[in-house]
């Protein structure tokens, strides 16, 4: 999913445990990118690499909105039917 500002997510196949894997990526004209690795359904970030605190709290409200999408789809790729999340 690319956004206006050229914002990207990238989300793995459905991993062990329920778990899917988000690569949020972000450019920034001082240090070419920003990155971060977020696990849904935990949403634990890791890897932080230039989002401030802020934008990482924005970042967690949108993933908060798309979790249903992703995993849904993680799951129905996986062969599996998606339950409420």
């Amino acid at each position: 999913m690319t956004y206006a500002d050229g914002s990207e997510l990238i989300r793995s196949d459905l991993k062990e445990g329920g778990r899917v894997l988000v690569r949020i990526e972000s450019p920034n004209a001082d240090d070419f990118f920003h990155s971060v690795d977020a696990w849904l359904p935990d949403y634990l970030f890791e890897n932080v690499n230039g989002f401030s605190d802020q934008d990482l709290d924005e970042w967690n409200a949108e993933l908060h909105r798309l979790a249903p999408a992703i995993l849904g789809l993680a799951m129905e790729e996986a062969g599996l039917y998606a339950e409420a999340v």
